[in-house]
């Protein structure tokens, strides 16, 4: 039986229903990789926090951060390649650009290895579409990157993945996890994805 979630009949959903983690190394050719840096490198950001939705008396009682959502860099080729990991279609597609200075987070509450730890999805949602999430990260790290835990209480994880340039790490909504910070770098840059998975098994 599933412990994040029920079986589609697709082995890799499944693994990844059942508290797995896909890695996929490379998953930009090259030349589009320098071309979505350079993007981004010119793309607006709004000032934000997360939990995004909680009030807070300012950003530094939160997790500070800028984003830029939805992020629309080659959004068919994205798309199309997740399909072709995952052996699946998808019914819903988002992209959302973050950033995070480190300057700001040694102030918040956040302040620490891990930022909070949280979940994309409360529930899997319709029994035939499956929610799934991906994280890119822009930094070769071991100590940045993201931490993957079995329930809330934990204060190690279970699973992590640290962070690495044009590597992409697909997980069940569903599952706990968190933003793993390294201070040595002046802030950390990531792609969020926010996947819907039609189960056509």
């Amino acid at each position: 039986m599933a412990q994040f979630g029920a079986q589609l009949g697709n082995p890799k959903i499944d693994n990844l229903l059942e508290g797995g983690i896909h890695i996929e190394e490379n998953f930009f050719p090259l030349n589009m990789y320098d071309e979505m840096v350079e993007e981004m490198g010119t793309t607006k950001m709004d000032s934000t926090y997360q939990p995004l939705g909680i009030n807070y008396g300012n950003r530094m009682q939160a997790m500070p951060c800028y984003e830029n959502a939805p992020f629309q860099f080659k959004q068919d080729f994205i798309a199309n390649k997740i399909e072709k990991i995952l052996n699946a279609k998808l019914a819903n597609y988002r992209c959302l650009f973050r950033k995070i200075k480190t300057k700001e987070l040694k102030k918040s509450h956040c302040n620490g290895k891990y930022g909070f730890i949280h979940r994309d999805k409360d529930n899997q949602g319709l029994e035939n579409i499956k929610d799934l999430a991906a994280i890119m990260h822009f930094d070769q790290s071991f100590y940045g990157g993201t931490a993957f835990f079995r329930n809330i209480w934990e204060k190690v994880p279970d699973i992590y993945v640290s962070a690495f340039p044009n590597r992409l790490v697909i997980y069940d909504a569903c599952r706990w996890h968190a933003p793993a910070f390294d201070y040595s770098f002046e802030e950390r840059t990531s792609l969020a994805f926010f996947l819907k998975v039609i189960n056509e098994s």
